[in-house]
């Protein structure tokens, strides 16, 4: 079965500055049995990622359509998975009706007034599906949007357990995310600093991509540099090997999102290196995490420090945390079996089946 996957909009498919949907798009097709037969198609970078088929269809942040449906009749896919942006989907649908489109969604959507729900419905009217990172997105979705029940269906975001892992731990609490505010990085400051750790250092890792994010990290060592505690060191824009490389070696990972978050990948990658995950209950991240962390009301950095100190009080708990994580993510989320599941998935959609559930 031939797979086309379009990244379409503000997306990075390179091993250096790719989002959170740059990577699941990438792990499902790498651990695919139809790996050898899936192309990816966005927009052009330096440094793709290797191993795997990627067609450059725009520059900057926004792919061509006319250069997208050339691409697409030409490598003449039995399906097409656009990620995250319905309008895309929907127009590559119109454009190309004899072939069969999920979209790919990675966060909740938005509350719609009326008029946008009717527009919207005849967008997802023309696709074969939609898929979503979550049951907690899901179900956000089919509150808006019940007539679209039997064609949704849950993906969890999966991870390689192999390469997230535990390496030698150090005493380091670690954030990793965008530099936003709304993914808690002034809260995760304001609790390292509060907690007044003896021996522990903190490090951010943080993605800084556009001017917003600049002025958030700007303002983030501008506020660090006045701590009267130990000021945390900051990496901006790593490597995925870097960035598994700095989780492998934490011992406390925090997750702090203010904003609902569709799943939660970096809680995962922290929970499969074996560290004690502190985060928010904030949308999907609950269900990514499972009884494998501890949580904390979001925008609460007193709660963050609390939890923090409790952790480092109590070794053993800590240690146990980092395993149960562990364990947690290899049972759930271990890429294998969700490329499995996603696999079984666009079979069924190909067979013009519909379920709840994919088959496995």
């Amino acid at each position: 079965m031939r797979v086309a996957v379009v990244l379409p909009r503000h997306m990075n498919f390179s091993s250096t500055g790719a989002t959170s949907i740059d990577l699941c798009a990438h792990d499902l097709g790498v651990f695919s049995r139809f790996r050898q037969s899936i192309c990816f198609f966005g927009c052009e970078v330096t440094s793709p990622f290797s191993g795997v088929e990627f067609r450059a269809v725009g520059a900057g942040h926004q792919v061509d359509r006319f250069h997208l449906n050339t691409a697409l009749r030409e490598f003449r896919p039995n399906i097409i998975v656009v990620h995250q942006h319905l309008r895309t989907a929907a127009k590559t649908a119109r454009d190309l009706r004899d072939t069969k489109l999920l979209l790919f969604r990675h966060g909740r959507t938005r509350e719609d007034s009326s008029l946008r729900r009717f527009l919207n419905q005849r967008d997802y009217n023309v696709l074969a599906g939609t898929v979503w990172v979550s049951q907690t997105a899901r179900a956000h979705f089919l509150k808006q949007y019940p007539q679209c029940k039997a064609s949704s269906w849950v993906i969890h975001n999966g991870i390689d357990c192999d390469l997230w892992r535990p390496a030698r731990k150090q005493h380091r609490v670690l954030f990793v995310g965008r530099a936003r505010q709304d993914k808690g990085v002034f809260d995760a400051l304001r609790a390292f600093e509060r907690a007044n750790l003896q021996d522990w250092e903190m490090e951010f890792v943080l993605a800084v991509t556009n001017y917003e994010e600049r002025q958030t990290f700007n303002r983030l060592k501008e506020l660090a540099a006045e701590m009267e505690a130990a000021t945390p060191t900051f990496h901006v824009n790593l490597s995925a090997e870097q960035v598994r490389a700095k989780t492998a070696s934490a011992t406390i990972s925090l997750v702090p999102s203010i904003v609902q978050e569709g799943f939660g990948r970096t809680a995962i990658e922290a929970l499969a290196c074996g560290n004690a995950l502190v985060a928010t209950r904030s949308g999907g991240l609950v269900e990514a995490a499972g009884d494998a962390a501890l949580f904390v009301p979001p925008e609460a950095p007193e709660d963050l420090a609390r939890a923090l100190n409790e952790l480092v009080a109590d070794p053993e708990r800590m240690r146990r945390l980092g395993e149960d994580g562990r364990r947690h993510v290899m049972q759930n989320f271990d890429i294998r079996a969700v490329a499995q599941k996603f696999d079984g998935l666009l079979e069924q959609v190909v067979a013009g089946e519909t379920a709840t559930e994919p088959a496995l």
